[in-house]
């Protein structure tokens, strides 16, 4: 058995994953291979240092990065964006942003393009020189993402 490990987006890119490397490490010991693939840094690489920075400010409970891959999750699903967007900012204090239309727009431009990033990194990982791809094993990749839905007066 092979596993590959993905480090998802927006994880710090400062150092590697203490959670991965013991999973890792894990695997290892019981003489499974693995190998881990940090879509964090091709994110960072994907949209740039300063809007990745920006998207780090958020809070956590915000799901600002689960608002992002929402789209490619549940394409059908039409949420009400601009409520979503208007909470995430006044909690958030624009991150950093004094124009709240430009910041939206930033958002959603950043959103638009998530599914060519799940495509590069798709292509990333089946294209690696990992063993269970070279063996023609079947690779199935999930983005697992959480959906909330701003609920009003909520």
């Amino acid at each position: 058995m092979e596993i590959c490990l993905v480090n998802m987006p927006l994880a710090p890119v400062k150092a590697p994953s203490i959670a991965l490397g013991l999973i890792q490490a894990i695997l290892q010991r019981d003489c499974i291979e693995s190998k881990t693939f940090y879509a964090n840094l091709w994110f960072l690489e994907f949209i740039g240092p300063i809007e990745y920075a920006n998207l780090n400010i958020a809070r956590t409970s915000d799901c600002l990065i689960d608002w992002l891959f929402a789209g490619v999750v549940f394409p059908d699903f039409e949420s009400d964006y601009n409520q979503y967007l208007q909470q995430m900012m006044d909690r958030n204090f624009n991150l950093g942003f004094r124009d709240r239309e430009e910041l939206k727009a930033r958002l959603l431009g950043i959103r638009e393009k998530v599914p060519d990033f799940i495509n590069r990194t798709a292509t990333k990982i089946i294209n690696s020189s990992f063993a269970p791809l070279n063996k023609g094993l079947r690779l199935t990749i999930i983005f697992y993402v959480y959906c909330f839905e701003v609920v009003k007066g909520s």
